[in-house]
């Protein structure tokens, strides 16, 4: 893989990673017993546990 597209992952990943800290309070009270993926900044899939 081009370390230019490596790069980008990553920075998407520090980006969501910041999103979720940021909102985790109302996260885990909204989605509380659920298993989140998250990617740009969205909620993709939920699972419940």
């Amino acid at each position: 893989m081009e370390e230019s597209k490596v790069l980008e992952i990553l920075r998407r990943a520090e980006e969501d990673s910041e999103w979720i800290s940021e909102g985790y309070e109302e996260l885990r009270t909204k989605y509380e017993g659920k298993v989140l993926t998250v990617k740009d900044k969205r909620i993709i899939y939920m699972q419940i546990q």
